[in-house]
């Protein structure tokens, strides 16, 4: 009996305090901010796909070719006496002399004959002109040939010796003239170590300062 009675004493008090405490009061749950608004981004619009090449349609041209260049006419072909002869003589007479061969043999070859002074001169019948190779210079690097002429009919000779200097790529320096005791208008060419020099002379007034009143002029052919 006391043990049942220690017992329920025993879950009395043990109970008590918790019947006499008051109830606290359920707390509130914490408050919750609202979600930002979030802004939708647009896609870019989509590049549209490349169109397939239609099958039917021509192909491209293709470029047009440059135009061809104008090439410049050819020379006339030498056709004058004289012209020809001034040719000739550089070719067959001063070219290989100053390349070491023989003047003496070269030149009565060509038709020249041996006159005073060591000069050759050229006789011609039924031209107008005269043609003569001077004595060489010590070393016979040097070729000088005089021409007589009729009045002011030289420039057919320029232009062939000019063409001519030109099928070998001599270079024409700029022509001069001048008037010390005589009229004289130089030309000149160049390679390397040839040098070809024309020389048309006259008196300082203009007049024919050759024999029978003809006009002269020189040549000179070097090999430095």
């Amino acid at each position: 009996m006391r043990l049942a009675l220690v017992s329920l004493l025993a879950a009395t008090l043990m109970g008590a305090p918790a019947l006499a405490q008051t109830p606290t009061p359920p707390t509130a749950a914490p408050s919750v901010a609202a979600p930002a608004p979030t802004t939708t981004v647009a896609p870019a619009p989509m590049a549209p796909a490349p169109m397939a090449p239609d099958p039917a349609a021509p192909a491209p041209m293709a470029p047009a070719a440059p135009p061809a260049p104008v090439l410049p006419p050819p020379p006339e072909p030498v056709t004058d006496p004289l012209a020809l002869q001034v040719i000739a003589t550089l070719e067959n007479v001063c070219i290989p002399a100053t390349n070491g061969g023989d003047l003496n043999q070269i030149a009565r070859a060509q038709g020249f004959r041996r006159t005073g002074g060591n000069t050759y001169t050229l006789n011609l019948r039924g031209v107008t002109y005269s043609v003569v190779i001077q004595p060489p210079p010590p070393g016979g690097r040097t070729c000088e040939v005089v021409f007589e002429y009729p009045v002011d009919t030289f420039t057919p000779v320029i232009v062939a010796v000019h063409q001519w200097a030109l099928g070998r790529a001599m270079t024409l320096r700029d022509p001069f003239r001048t008037t010390s005791d005589l009229q004289r208008d130089v030309r000149s060419w160049e390679r390397d170590a040839d040098a070809l020099v024309v020389v048309s002379e006259k008196k300082a007034d203009g007049t024919p300062v050759g024999r029978n009143r003809q006009d002269r002029a020189r040549m000179l052919f070097q090999r430095r």
